[in-house]
């Protein structure tokens, strides 16, 4: 719907769509940016969920109202009237519907005047490239684009050095963090079991890790602190790199605060994780990355950020890639790494 109608300024309203986890959202960033440059005077609207409305909450002023949904059996129909009636009152020009969910096709295919609907994709083409092309092929003319991106406030950046403050963390360290849950961490037993295999790097993995990265800062003479930083109900699932690590690792832990939580990934110097949420936060901040996936391919959700900014291994290229992420081991990780950390001594860049 929508295909081939020219989306002539000024567009009074636009409406966009995207329901999902932090990732989600910051992998349509690109979009959002294309929309608030081509259409300076438009009015943006975001129906979302609620981690969608945490994650683009003060992304840009023109983002003028959230509707948020919540998904799940008991919401489905309650909440699918709500929004209908919300959308009917707003007339918007244009909606992007940045889901492939036919779900959301249905719910809104009266949204606005033109409703242009993402499409089922060949794996291959990253989801932000598919959302800017849903974009690009109603513009008169084309624009240059750019990758994943999220600010970071001065009152976040207060806040972490504060963080930091109060776990002894020096600013001139050379920070490197260790993500190692994954969302759903917390499941039931026998999904958790599959997750596990393909979203989380075993403990034992990072301890090594940690043993090699630490060698190789006393040798290199690098300022090396290496940490987790959890919520509070995440600390028991990462208690054991920290001890397994004698505690070269530290596991620091705090309420949620998102804007002190982008603040602290701006400040590493390289962040360690498999496929998440943080992984699209800290690209889109511009934190260097090394990420771990199994099964999932990061040419469809990976890091969508400059090439240089990160590195992604891969079980599938491994000996044994039915192991997971179990099969990536410590020392192909380690050697990821340390580019990283030789840019981050070369530069001398302190927080």
């Amino acid at each position: 719907m929508g295909e081939g109608t020219v989306l002539k300024p000024p567009a009074a309203k636009i409406l966009v769509v995207r329901v999902g986890r932090a990732g989600d959202l910051v992998m349509i960033t690109p979009a959002l940016n294309l929309l608030l440059s081509a259409y300076p005077d438009a009015e943006l609207h975001v129906l979302t969920s609620r981690e969608g409305h945490r994650v683009l909450r003060g992304y840009d002023p023109r983002l003028t109202r959230f509707l948020v949904f919540r998904s799940g059996l008991f919401w489905e129909i309650i909440e699918r009237r709500r929004i209908r009636r919300e959308i009917r009152k707003q007339q918007y020009s244009h909606a992007f519907v940045f889901e492939a969910d036919r779900r959301f096709h249905r719910l809104l295919e009266n949204a606005a005047e033109s409703t242009h609907l993402l499409q089922p994709g060949p794996p291959v083409r990253h989801y932000s490239a598919r959302c800017l092309s849903l974009i690009e092929q109603v513009l008169a003319e084309p624009m240059s684009t750019g990758w994943v991106t999220l600010p970071v406030t001065a009152d976040g950046r207060r806040k972490a050095e504060a963080y930091f403050q109060a776990n002894n963390i020096d600013r001139g360290a050379c920070l490197v963090g260790f993500h190692t849950t994954f969302s759903q961490a917390s499941a039931h037993p026998f999904r958790k079991r599959e997750m596990r295999l393909h979203r989380r790097w075993p403990s034992y993995h990072f301890v090594r890790l940690a043993q090699l990265l630490k060698r190789h800062a006393h040798e290199e003479g690098i300022p090396l602190r290496l940490i987790m930083d959890v919520l509070p109900q995440e600390r028991r699932l990462v208690e054991e790199i920290e001890r397994g690590s004698g505690g070269i690792v530290q596991l620091i832990a705090a309420p949620p605060d998102f804007e002190r939580y982008k603040a602290v990934l701006e400040r590493m110097a390289l962040l360690v994780t498999p496929d998440t949420g943080p992984m699209h936060i800290a690209a889109a901040i511009g934190t260097p990355l090394v990420a771990l996936f199994s099964r999932k391919s990061p040419e469809d959700c990976g890091p969508f950020a400059l090439p240089a900014k990160y590195r992604v291994l891969r079980a599938e290229d491994s000996p044994n890639p039915e192991s997971g992420l179990a099969a990536i081991t410590p020392e192909v990780v380690f050697d990821a790494c340390t580019p990283f950390l030789a840019a981050w001594r070369s530069t001398i860049s302190y927080y």
